[in-house]
């Protein structure tokens, strides 16, 4: 249906969920947006004025409600949008992807999304059998002018009444998902490649923190079964997940999940640098204490810190600390008295430093070596 009849699609699957297997929307509106006197007609509505704006949660309670009781399966829903359409306004099909994905219990984030044709760009929700449930198309730049030529063939094809180009049957899960070469900020998966009856295209990496709980979300693609993660934090337990796509948008199950717990690293030497401002003024200032911590497991000998002064900034005086300048850049390091410093032990050094008369910038960039 297009237009009143796109409207009239998703009323129509939510209320009969039981009579239709698969719509296809074209420039519609979420079921129960036209629900009120405040929200008909159409030309002074709420619905398509451009202000609706619902949760997943409430758009999906609604076509639960139209059909208390219901637990058989729900029709599959296509929509369709210009970008360009302001009769129907193009963030309605925001608000229909919501309602249909919490409908089905799938995820916001689509599980594929590509460009059929120059102008169509199209997201997937596939269930964990790699079925698309909903496929949404923006069409850039169009009004409310749809469909165009070529898009009720697409209709079809995602109704499973073609043959030449719908294929359904998502790949294999990848199997034999292991780690090796993990550092501490780093590991290497490779797994089992999928097979498919149209071709693998490629792998998302799922990632998830901790032993347990925690959502998985994306992490990387790659074309071929193996991923190098970069980036990780030392010492910290990720769960990975792996799955397929093939080039028909089918998505497969996702890959058993492995546990990779990084590498300590060396915390030998490391320290911090925290800056007090102490006092200021229209043309000047005191920076007092700037500590610095071993934030390491053994005892340091030196220590050297650098910041940036703004611009028009000049350093007029320091203690505690050796001081070199480099154009803005200021390099503080230990004096024989204070270089020593056990594990967790902290020690401080000051400065002053001019600036242009109600100036009120201060030093940044303050690390530890």
């Amino acid at each position: 249906g297009s237009s009143s009849g796109g409207m009239m699609t998703q009323h129509l699957l939510a209320l009969h969920p039981d009579v239709f297997k698969a719509g296809a929307s074209f420039m519609g509106v979420p079921f129960n947006c036209f629900a009120g006197a405040s929200d008909y007609p159409p030309g002074s509505s709420r619905c398509t004025g451009g202000s609706m704006d619902r949760t997943p949660q409430q758009w999906g309670d609604a076509v639960r409600q139209a059909y208390p009781g219901y637990s058989g399966p729900r029709p599959r829903v296509q929509l369709w949008h210009g970008t360009g359409d302001t009769l129907v306004p193009y963030s309605l099909l925001r608000e229909s992807i919501e309602q249909w994905t919490d409908v089905f219990g799938l995820s916001q984030p689509p599980t594929a999304t590509d460009t059929p044709q120059a102008g169509w760009n199209r997201s997937r929700y596939a269930n964990a059998s790699g079925t698309a449930q909903v496929e949404a198309y923006s069409i850039q730049g169009a009004g409310h002018v749809l469909p165009q030529s070529g898009m009720a063939r697409y209709a079809i094809d995602f109704f499973g009444l073609t043959t030449s180009q719908t294929d359904t049957t998502p790949p294999t899960a990848p199997a034999g998902l292991t780690a090796s070469g993990t550092t501490a900020t780093g590991t290497t998966l490779t797994w089992t490649a999928s097979t498919d009856d149209t071709g693998v295209t490629g792998y998302d990496i799922l990632r998830a923190a901790g032993t347990t709980g925690g959502t998985f979300t994306q992490a990387g693609t790659s074309p071929t079964p193996s991923f190098t993660d970069t980036g990780l934090t030392a010492n910290t337990t990720y769960r990975y997940q792996v799955r397929a796509r093939d080039a028909a948008g089918n998505v497969s199950p996702v890959s058993g999940t492995i546990q990779v717990t990084t590498q300590p690293g060396s915390t030998t030497g490391a320290c911090s640098a925290t800056a007090t401002v102490q006092t200021q003024w229209g043309n000047g200032y005191v920076i007092q204490p700037l500590t610095i911590t071993n934030t390491g497991t053994s005892t340091i000998t030196t220590w050297t810190v650098t910041f940036t002064l703004p611009a028009g900034h000049t350093l007029t005086g320091s203690w505690n600390a050796t001081i070199t300048t480099s154009g803005q850049t200021i390099t503080a390091r230990s004096a024989a008295h204070n270089g020593t410093l056990a594990a967790g032990a902290s020690t401080s050094f000051g400065f002053q430093a001019s600036r242009p008369n109600g100036n009120t910038a201060l030093p940044s960039g303050y690390t530890c070596a």
